[in-house]
């Protein structure tokens, strides 16, 4: 519902030298109104409106900002009283990636929903290349950084693993923790870096 004026004369009359005009205002919010004369009487006034911000996550919060870069006071949560005009905000949250915009106001309330996206860490490949008379697997083809990842070696009948390789792209060699099953396949565990991960395994007779 838009914001609206409404001015009644309630009649003029006269007391000695002075001439009184009796007017009765109705409006929605007025922020200031003031009555001027001077051959035309005219009433201006300056409505506020509601401007209400929907967050998801709950746990988000929005900071308003006039276009002076002035910051609003919330009324309450997510909830500002405003007049006409365009505003800027800025919603974040932890975990979650900051979402800026505008909003124009103008005579009416105003709803805004803002849905933040989840951070996505980084995802950094791991390679894995066998030699002759094996192979050798990988539990993903990528992973973030601090990922619990292995590699598992299995060697061709009558071979075994003769060793693996573990390295990041800048060439550093990755520490892993082995275990050998009953069928002679390795499975290498270790902690993904911050870097693209290579390795390799090698298989030689098994005597």
């Amino acid at each position: 519902m838009p914001n609206k004026l409404s001015v009644t004369a309630g009649g003029a009359h006269r007391v000695g030298k002075k001439a009184y005009l009796s007017v009765n205002v109705k409006h929605r919010k007025v922020k200031k109104m003031y009555l001027t004369t001077g051959g035309v009487h005219r009433l201006c006034y300056r409505a506020e409106v509601t401007l209400t911000f929907t967050l998801s996550p709950t746990s988000a919060t929005v900071v308003l900002k006039d276009s002076d870069g002035n910051t609003i006071q919330a009324v309450s949560s997510g909830v500002y009283s405003v007049p006409e005009g365009t505003y800027s905000y800025t919603a974040s949250a932890s975990g979650y990636v900051t979402k800026t915009g505008t909003v124009p106001v103008a005579d009416e309330d105003v709803s805004v929903s803002v849905t933040l996206s989840a951070n996505t860490p980084p995802l950094y490949t791991i390679t894995v290349t066998a030699g002759t008379n094996g192979t050798i697997t990988r539990k993903a083809i990528s992973a973030s950084a601090g990922s619990s990842m292995y590699v598992t070696a299995k060697p061709n009948d009558g071979y075994k693993v003769y060793g693996v390789s573990i390295k990041t792209a800048s060439g550093a060699s990755v520490s892993y923790t082995s275990s050998t099953d009953a069928s002679g396949n390795m499975t290498c565990s270790f902690t993904m870096p911050a870097e693209n991960v290579y390795a390799y395994a090698t298989f030689v007779v098994d005597e």
